[in-house]
Protein backbone atom coordinates (compact mmCIF):
# COMPACT_ATOMS: atom_id res chain seq x y z
CA UNK A 1 0.00 0.00 0.00
CA UNK A 2 0.83 3.26 -0.25
CA UNK A 3 -0.72 7.18 0.03
CA UNK A 4 0.33 9.88 -1.76
CA UNK A 5 -0.85 13.76 -1.27
CA UNK A 6 -3.28 15.40 -3.82
CA UNK A 7 -4.92 19.23 -3.71
CA UNK A 8 -8.65 20.01 -4.26
CA UNK A 9 -8.49 21.89 -7.44
CA UNK A 10 -11.65 23.88 -6.27
CA UNK A 11 -14.24 22.10 -7.73
CA UNK A 12 -14.18 19.25 -5.36
CA UNK A 13 -11.40 17.21 -7.96
CA UNK A 14 -7.85 15.52 -6.90
CA UNK A 15 -4.93 17.03 -8.20
CA UNK A 16 -1.61 15.49 -7.75
CA UNK A 17 1.14 18.11 -5.88
CA UNK A 18 3.66 19.22 -8.00
CA UNK A 19 6.14 16.79 -5.94
CA UNK A 20 3.73 13.82 -7.17
CA UNK A 21 3.27 15.09 -10.36
CA UNK A 22 6.99 15.61 -11.21
CA UNK A 23 7.40 11.87 -9.40
CA UNK A 24 5.42 9.93 -11.80
CA UNK A 25 6.43 11.90 -14.48
CA UNK A 26 9.54 10.65 -14.76
CA UNK A 27 8.00 6.92 -15.29
CA UNK A 28 6.17 8.53 -18.20
CA UNK A 29 2.32 7.89 -17.36
CA UNK A 30 0.05 7.87 -14.23
CA UNK A 31 -0.37 4.81 -11.91
CA UNK A 32 -3.68 2.79 -11.64
CA UNK A 33 -5.80 3.95 -9.33
CA UNK A 34 -7.52 1.53 -7.16
CA UNK A 35 -9.24 3.60 -4.79
CA UNK A 36 -9.19 7.13 -3.74
CA UNK A 37 -10.30 8.79 -0.36
CA UNK A 38 -11.01 11.86 1.33
CA UNK A 39 -7.74 12.78 4.02
CA UNK A 40 -7.55 16.35 6.11
CA UNK A 41 -5.40 18.19 3.68
CA UNK A 42 -6.12 16.65 0.63
CA UNK A 43 -7.08 13.46 -1.19
CA UNK A 44 -4.76 10.26 -1.14
CA UNK A 45 -4.31 7.01 -3.40
CA UNK A 46 -5.82 3.92 -0.90
CA UNK A 47 -3.14 1.65 -2.87
CA UNK A 48 -1.31 2.02 -6.01
CA UNK A 49 -0.91 -0.66 -8.39
CA UNK A 50 1.90 -2.90 -7.67
CA UNK A 51 3.62 -2.55 -11.12
CA UNK A 52 4.37 0.86 -11.17
CA UNK A 53 5.93 0.87 -7.79
CA UNK A 54 8.26 -1.57 -9.10
CA UNK A 55 9.17 0.64 -11.62
CA UNK A 56 9.74 3.26 -8.94
CA UNK A 57 11.84 1.45 -6.65
CA UNK A 58 14.12 0.61 -10.17
CA UNK A 59 14.40 3.62 -11.34
CA UNK A 60 15.37 4.44 -7.45
CA UNK A 61 18.89 2.47 -8.02
CA UNK A 62 19.15 3.07 -11.91
CA UNK A 63 18.52 6.82 -13.40
CA UNK A 64 19.77 8.06 -16.44
CA UNK A 65 23.17 9.32 -15.07
CA UNK A 66 24.09 5.03 -14.39
CA UNK A 67 22.69 4.63 -18.15
CA UNK A 68 25.29 6.82 -19.11
CA UNK A 69 27.51 5.66 -16.98
CA UNK A 70 26.78 1.94 -18.86
CA UNK A 71 27.30 3.04 -22.08
CA UNK A 72 30.51 4.58 -20.71
CA UNK A 73 31.80 1.34 -19.14
CA UNK A 74 30.58 -0.89 -22.31
CA UNK A 75 32.60 1.33 -24.50
CA UNK A 76 35.54 1.25 -22.32
CA UNK A 77 35.96 -2.61 -22.22
CA UNK A 78 35.17 -2.59 -25.75
CA UNK A 79 38.06 -0.48 -26.65
CA UNK A 80 40.24 -1.99 -24.49
CA UNK A 81 38.75 -6.11 -25.83
CA UNK A 82 39.12 -4.20 -29.61
CA UNK A 83 42.83 -3.48 -29.24
CA UNK A 84 44.24 -6.59 -27.34
CA UNK A 85 42.44 -9.52 -28.91
CA UNK A 86 43.85 -12.24 -30.24
CA UNK A 87 44.73 -11.45 -33.68
CA UNK A 88 44.49 -14.51 -35.71
CA UNK A 89 44.34 -18.34 -35.43
CA UNK A 90 44.76 -20.31 -31.85
CA UNK A 91 45.65 -23.63 -30.87
CA UNK A 92 43.56 -25.82 -28.48
CA UNK A 93 40.12 -25.41 -27.90
CA UNK A 94 40.20 -22.00 -29.04
CA UNK A 95 41.36 -23.48 -32.27
CA UNK A 96 38.07 -26.09 -32.05
CA UNK A 97 35.68 -23.21 -31.54
CA UNK A 98 37.24 -21.01 -34.53
CA UNK A 99 36.60 -23.66 -36.62
CA UNK A 100 33.76 -24.88 -35.83
CA UNK A 101 32.26 -21.05 -35.82
CA UNK A 102 33.86 -20.75 -39.60
CA UNK A 103 32.45 -23.83 -41.08
CA UNK A 104 29.16 -23.42 -39.09
CA UNK A 105 29.12 -26.76 -37.33
CA UNK A 106 26.07 -26.81 -34.64
CA UNK A 107 26.10 -29.90 -32.82
CA UNK A 108 23.70 -30.97 -29.87
CA UNK A 109 26.44 -32.53 -28.08
CA UNK A 110 27.82 -31.54 -24.50
CA UNK A 111 30.24 -28.92 -25.27
CA UNK A 112 29.32 -28.37 -28.97
CA UNK A 113 27.89 -24.53 -27.66
CA UNK A 114 25.67 -24.57 -30.35
CA UNK A 115 24.13 -21.06 -29.39
CA UNK A 116 28.09 -19.74 -29.47
CA UNK A 117 29.02 -20.92 -32.47
CA UNK A 118 25.75 -19.52 -33.91
CA UNK A 119 26.50 -16.00 -33.22
CA UNK A 120 30.29 -16.16 -34.09
CA UNK A 121 29.61 -17.94 -37.41
CA UNK A 122 27.37 -14.20 -37.70
CA UNK A 123 30.35 -12.52 -36.94
CA UNK A 124 32.40 -13.85 -39.78
CA UNK A 125 29.53 -12.85 -42.34
CA UNK A 126 29.68 -9.73 -41.19
CA UNK A 127 32.98 -8.35 -39.94
CA UNK A 128 35.92 -7.65 -41.92
CA UNK A 129 39.68 -8.85 -41.39
CA UNK A 130 41.19 -11.81 -40.32
CA UNK A 131 38.78 -14.58 -40.27
CA UNK A 132 39.67 -16.56 -36.89
CA UNK A 133 39.99 -12.59 -35.53
CA UNK A 134 36.34 -12.07 -36.40
CA UNK A 135 35.26 -15.16 -34.36
CA UNK A 136 37.82 -14.09 -31.06
CA UNK A 137 36.07 -10.68 -31.68
CA UNK A 138 32.85 -12.75 -29.82
CA UNK A 139 33.88 -12.80 -26.65
CA UNK A 140 35.33 -9.02 -26.56
CA UNK A 141 31.46 -7.94 -27.47
CA UNK A 142 30.17 -10.05 -24.84
CA UNK A 143 33.31 -8.96 -22.12
CA UNK A 144 32.36 -5.57 -23.09
CA UNK A 145 28.56 -6.40 -22.33
CA UNK A 146 28.97 -7.92 -19.11
CA UNK A 147 31.02 -5.64 -17.78
CA UNK A 148 28.06 -2.90 -18.58
CA UNK A 149 25.45 -5.02 -17.29
CA UNK A 150 27.67 -5.71 -13.76
CA UNK A 151 28.05 -1.98 -13.15
CA UNK A 152 24.03 -2.11 -13.55
CA UNK A 153 22.88 -4.73 -11.17
CA UNK A 154 25.63 -3.04 -8.60
CA UNK A 155 23.86 0.13 -8.74
CA UNK A 156 20.29 -1.90 -8.99
CA UNK A 157 21.72 -3.93 -5.63
CA UNK A 158 22.45 -0.44 -4.01
CA UNK A 159 25.95 0.27 -4.22
CA UNK A 160 27.43 3.51 -4.14
CA UNK A 161 27.99 5.14 -7.70
CA UNK A 162 31.94 5.12 -7.29
CA UNK A 163 32.04 2.09 -5.75
CA UNK A 164 30.38 0.01 -8.88
CA UNK A 165 32.60 2.18 -10.86
CA UNK A 166 35.84 0.94 -8.96
CA UNK A 167 34.33 -2.47 -8.60
CA UNK A 168 33.58 -3.09 -12.37
CA UNK A 169 36.89 -1.55 -13.72
CA UNK A 170 38.70 -3.61 -11.15
CA UNK A 171 36.62 -6.89 -13.10
CA UNK A 172 37.27 -5.70 -16.41
CA UNK A 173 40.74 -5.62 -16.41
CA UNK A 174 41.39 -8.46 -14.31
CA UNK A 175 43.58 -11.55 -15.71
CA UNK A 176 41.34 -14.22 -16.02
CA UNK A 177 38.30 -12.17 -17.48
CA UNK A 178 40.21 -10.29 -19.85
CA UNK A 179 42.21 -13.41 -21.01
CA UNK A 180 38.72 -14.94 -22.07
CA UNK A 181 37.45 -11.65 -23.19
CA UNK A 182 40.22 -11.60 -26.25
CA UNK A 183 40.21 -15.11 -27.25
CA UNK A 184 37.52 -17.55 -29.00
CA UNK A 185 36.01 -18.96 -25.95
CA UNK A 186 32.39 -19.42 -24.57
CA UNK A 187 32.74 -17.90 -21.04
CA UNK A 188 32.16 -14.51 -21.64
CA UNK A 189 28.93 -15.09 -23.75
CA UNK A 190 27.98 -17.23 -20.34
CA UNK A 191 28.58 -14.28 -18.19
CA UNK A 192 26.63 -11.83 -20.22
CA UNK A 193 24.12 -14.21 -20.04
CA UNK A 194 24.18 -14.89 -15.93
CA UNK A 195 24.52 -11.09 -15.37
CA UNK A 196 21.63 -10.11 -17.44
CA UNK A 197 19.45 -12.88 -16.11
CA UNK A 198 20.55 -12.00 -12.38
CA UNK A 199 19.48 -8.08 -12.76
CA UNK A 200 16.37 -9.55 -14.45
CA UNK A 201 15.25 -11.33 -11.54
CA UNK A 202 16.42 -9.29 -9.04
CA UNK A 203 14.21 -6.35 -10.17
CA UNK A 204 14.03 -5.77 -13.85
CA UNK A 205 16.91 -2.97 -14.54
CA UNK A 206 16.99 -3.54 -17.83
CA UNK A 207 13.29 -2.28 -18.19
CA UNK A 208 14.51 0.81 -16.40
CA UNK A 209 16.46 1.22 -19.53
CA UNK A 210 15.36 3.62 -21.82
CA UNK A 211 14.38 1.55 -25.19
CA UNK A 212 14.18 -1.65 -23.39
Amino acid sequence: NATLPFRDDGRGLPVAHSGVQDHFSRLGTYPKLISIGKAPGGYFFGRVDSLWLKIERTWSSLRRSDFFLVLMVTGLAYGLYWSTVAPTVLWGDDGHLQLNAVQYFLQGSAGSHPMWVWIAHQFTRFLGGDIARRVNLVSSVFGALTVGLLFALLRELGLKRAASLLTVLAFMVSHTFWQHAVRAEVYTLTMAVLVYSRGWGYGGFIRAIPGF
